[in-house]
């Protein structure tokens, strides 16, 4: 009797172990992973893009929880302070969460979209971009809270 059940309880744990393997492989299987969908959106190898993306890119990305800061800029800016902060906004455990795109265009402007939504930038300082930022990203960095600290105590 103590054998039989023994053996019942260890096929009951390989079934366990066997279902929750193919689980993973199913879900991994059919599971989105940007760029990789009907071709209309392309995946994107780097945290700097030069040129718009297109809407597909954008939308496939903004639903797996990135940011995107559409930076449009004049012959006359310096971006090497807006190319580093995707380096600045890295997670706690050191993922990308942030795509800068650089766009030329006649007029300075900055547009973040992320997944709570679109906002422009008040003013187009290193420091109103960073803030915006900050409001927009899943996982804004320490940075972002010492800053509010620090300006709520002023």
């Amino acid at each position: 009797m103590r054998g039989a059940r023994a053996k019942i309880m260890v096929i009951v744990v390989i079934f366990i172990l066997f279902s929750s393997s193919l689980a993973f492989i199913a879900i991994n299987t059919f599971s989105f992973t940007p760029g990789t969908d009907d071709g209309s959106t392309q995946q994107l190898t780097d945290q700097i893009v030069r040129g718009d993306v297109n809407a597909a890119t954008e939308q496939a990305y903004l639903q797996s929880g990135y940011t995107f800061l559409k930076y449009y800029y004049t012959p006359q800016t310096q971006l090497s302070s807006i190319e580093s902060l995707p380096e600045t906004f890295r997670t706690n455990t050191g993922a990308y969460q942030l795509f800068v795109v650089e766009i030329p265009s006649d007029v300075e402007r900055a547009v973040i979209s992320g997944p709570s939504g679109i906002a422009e930038a008040d003013n187009l300082t290193y420091t109103a971009i960073v803030d915006a930022l900050c409001d927009a990203v899943i996982s804004p960095p320490p940075e972002c809270t010492l800053e509010g600290i620090l300006n709520a105590t002023r």
